[in-house]
């Protein structure tokens, strides 16, 4: 991978923040754990662990006609929650949504525990 690529990304994982309903209380999120390329809807993705252990942060690839693009995979309710933002080609980012969102337990587990953080 280009390390340029890797440095924009981990920037960008590291610039991410979820944010909670009292405005008080904003935990600030890093999702820089990992940088290995998955394969998801036919494109590939830059997968990321973020510093809750518990989330997961997928980055289009600089290559990947979906970019910019990003999916952030939550826990919430006691399963995930997934979301995406970004202005990459749709039905990309649409079939990478769809598999994404199909992830079973131990598959997240597995990503969780490569990219250095906690199982679900």
């Amino acid at each position: 991978m280009n390390r340029r690529i890797g440095f924009m990304c981990i920037a960008v994982g590291a610039a991410f923040q979820v944010t909670t309903v009292d405005a008080a209380d904003k935990p600030k999120l890093s999702c820089d754990r990992g940088g290995d390329v998955g394969r998801y809807g036919g494109t590939d993705w830059l997968v990321y662990g973020c510093s809750d252990g518990k989330t997961l942060a997928f980055f289009s690839a600089e290559s990947n006609p979906a970019n910019p693009y990003y999916f952030i995979l939550t826990p919430k309710d006691g399963g995930y929650q997934l979301y995406g933002e970004g202005t990459g080609e749709k039905r990309l980012t649409d079939a990478a949504y769809v598999e994404i969102k199909a992830f079973t337990s131990a598959q997240i587990s597995a990503l969780l525990r490569s990219h250095g953080a906690a199982s679900p």
